[in-house]
């Protein structure tokens, strides 16, 4: 079983299809995974969004050979919100109402609710409700980790819109940062608050 990864300073790409006919001329069981989408460099394999989607892949390829029957290998995960996370993430009011002065306009285009995952393996949303003033209100929410003791969190926030971008950063706490893409998505990033690290990732709008 074989990946390739975008980026990855070892790999020149285009080995895929060659690998493939090496393989099936030795009459070997093989499955390639040819670089597949957010998730790069050499140590892809080593994140929790590798795991999420490849992981039961992997077990499935050991345990018996593969067959045309088989589901697809990179699984769904991240594409759309597990039932967990849309319980979590949707507000009480699921329809929410922007409300407020210079803020109003700006915050309407991230009214609702956004949705994507980090590199980690956790899903990510971001429910924004309302404005009061230039003062602006969401519920920010990280899936389930890896790990036991990762439970999902579920954390209210107030912000601001700043140069249209919509910032978190109340003291002592990690900072959010949002920004509207061209595509109609949200450029998502996770600062940690004492600046030891950064996720970013790509939203979309869950109807």
């Amino acid at each position: 079983m074989m990946f390739f990864f975008h980026g990855d300073d070892f790999d020149p790409g285009g080995r895929a299809e060659p690998a493939r006919g090496i393989l099936t001329q030795r009459g070997l069981s093989s499955l390639i995974v040819d670089q597949p989408s957010l998730l790069t460099g050499h140590g892809a394999a080593n994140t929790g969004l590798f795991v999420r989607r490849f992981g039961a892949c992997i077990v499935r390829f050991a345990e018996e050979p593969p067959t045309p029957n088989d589901p697809p290998c990179d699984e769904t995960w991240g594409r759309s919100p597990s039932a967990e996370m849309l319980q979590a993430a949707l507000p009480a009011n699921a329809s929410g109402s922007a409300r407020g002065n210079d803020a109003t306009t700006t915050l309407r285009p991230y009214m609702g609710m956004w949705y994507g995952s980090y590199i980690n393996g956790r899903e990510v949303a971001l429910s924004v409700e309302k404005a009061e003033g230039d003062a602006v209100y969401a519920d920010y929410v990280l899936g389930a980790g890896m790990e036991s003791d990762q439970p999902a969190e579920r954390v209210r926030r107030k912000g601001r819109i700043e140069n249209g971008e919509l910032v978190f950063d109340e003291k002592g706490r990690n900072i959010l940062r949002y920004r509207l893409r061209p595509d109609g998505r949200v450029a998502a990033s996770w600062l940690d608050k004492d600046g030891h690290g950064r996720l970013d990732t790509v939203l979309r709008r869950v109807n």
